[in-house]
């Protein structure tokens, strides 16, 4: 399963970054491997609009199947549920907390 984390920062006790398509950084997880990369969203992030539908393909295209952040926008989340992708709700946390509440079932599925 891959997992990808909205994040402020491009590090992994970076704290959410509550808005998923204008987040600064995506990170994405691989948990066989247990990989990790930085995705920098920089173009999303200024987008005039679109910015949840953008995330939503970057995620798709990288084959991610989960994604945890703060907020989805109607927009994206259209987007997300077309491409098969579930979501859940992470505040005020980093992303080491909010992978480790997800793997413990604590986080609210919201798509």
């Amino acid at each position: 399963m891959k997992i990808a984390i909205t994040l402020t920062g491009d590090s992994f006790d970076s704290p959410i970054d509550e808005h998923f398509g204008r987040c600064a950084f995506i990170c994405i997880i691989d948990e066989k491997s247990n990989d990790k990369k930085f995705l920098d969203n920089s173009a999303g992030a200024s987008a005039a609009h679109g910015a949840g539908i953008g995330a939503a393909q970057i995620l798709s295209d990288n084959g991610i199947n989960v994604l945890i952040t703060g907020h989805v926008g109607p927009k994206a989340a259209q987007a997300l549920e077309a491409a098969g992708i579930s979501a859940y709700a992470a505040k005020g946390s980093d992303a080491a907390e909010a992978l480790d509440m997800f793997k413990a079932g604590k986080l609210e599925k919201i798509l």
